[in-house]
This record gives C-alpha cells, sequence and structure tokens, in this order.
C-alpha cells in the first residue's frame, strides 16, 4: 500500500527527468559561459588594476642627490663602489673596494618613465713603474650600464648588463639607494657623513 501511494507520486509530479535533463545542461552551460568571459577578461584587469600602481611608483621615484652603491660583476671578479649621482645628471665615484682608479666621471639618465637607468662610468688608472723601460702610464676604462629599475621595499634598485666600448656585454650589476643609510651614519668626531669621505 505505502509502495502503491509513493510510485503514484512520482509518476505524478510535475518534474520529469527529461526536465532535470534540461535544467542541469542549462546551468552547465551557464557556468562555462561565464567561467570563459572571466577568464579572457583576466588580462585585462590585471593590466587595469596593476600597470598603472606600478607605473606610478616608479614615475614617482626620484635618483638625483642620491648615494648608490654599485656591484660589479664580471667573468669572476667582483667588486663595489660608492656612487652619488648628481642633480646634473653627473655621477661621482668614490671608494671601492676593486682596483682603486686615480680618477674617475659618470654620466647618467633615466628613460621609459623611470623603469630604466643607463649610465656611463670612465675610470682611469695608473699602471707601470718609472724605473722599467716602460715607465708609467695611465689607461682609461669605459664602462655602459643599462638596468630596470625595481622597488625594494622602500628603497631603489637596478638591476642589468655592462657593455664595454663596442658594446659587448662584459658582465653584470646591480645598484641599491643607501642614502638613508648614509645619512644616519654619522662621524660624531667631525660631525660629517662618514660614508662622504669618498667623494
Amino acid at each position: 500500500m505505502n509502495m502503491r501511494r509513493l510510485t503514484s507520486r512520482n509518476t505524478s509530479s510535475p518534474i520529469t527527468k527529461a526536465m532535470l535533463d534540461m535544467i542541469l545542461l542549462s546551468l552547465l552551460f551557464f557556468g562555462v559561459y561565464h567561467v570563459s568571459a572571466f577568464q579572457s577578461s583576466l588580462p585585462a584587469v590585471r593590466k587595469a588594476t596593476t600597470m598603472p600602481y606600478y607605473s606610478f611608483q616608479l614615475h614617482d621615484v626620484r635618483f638625483e642627490n642620491k648615494y648608490f652603491q654599485l656591484e660589479e660583476m664580471e667573468d669572476k671578479d667582483r667588486c663595489t663602489t660608492e656612487l652619488f649621482l648628481r642633480a646634473d645628471r653627473r655621477v661621482q665615484i668614490g671608494i671601492t673596494d676593486g682596483p682603486r682608479h686615480s680618477d674617475g666621471v659618470g654620466t647618467w639618465e633615466v628613460q621609459e618613465g623611470g623603469t630604466i637607468l643607463k649610465m656611463t662610468l670612465v675610470r682611469k688608472f695608473n699602471a707601470g713603474d718609472k724605473k722599467t723601460d716602460m715607465g708609467e702610464f695611465s689607461y682609461d676604462i669605459r664602462r655602459n650600464f643599462e638596468g630596470s629599475v625595481t622597488l625594494i621595499g622602500n628603497l631603489v634598485g637596478i638591476e642589468g648588463c655592462t657593455r664595454a666600448e663596442a658594446n659587448q656585454e662584459v658582465g653584470y650589476f646591480t645598484m641599491i639607494d643607501t642614502t638613508e643609510d648614509r645619512e644616519k651614519n654619522i662621524d660624531t668626531a667631525g660631525g660629517q657623513s662618514i660614508a662622504s669621505r669618498g667623494f
């Protein structure tokens, strides 16, 4: 008796198996359509949300009148040199733990909305011995640097390749802003930034 009633209720239900299949098929189509539309819009969403913020941050970065630590890597050689980027686009070359130069000049510029830094350094080195037939002499080494600007927390960093005069790639370099650390590093005896002694 109970089975007859249950069967009667099922057969008289307005929702049939065919209708259920149609409902499931519609839901499936709806889900696939919207997922596909969402995925196709992701590149535009990323571009609209991330790129303006990234460009805005780099656009606000200032390089002039700041100290940087330059690390150069050529073959197996690695050295660190202190630089000061002046407002007139000249570079003052400071102390280094690499080969000592007797003189040096440089220039710098920023391109592509603050995302690329280009810099040229020309350093003079002395060699030879006046007691020998060759005597003493000097020579210049020119290096061109080009790197991408990034933000490392609140600090500006640059990373890129180093080229010689013939535009031959000879190594890599990194630079990081050390201005804030230098300003805190005060020589209490002389009232002068210790770091500025190299300039």
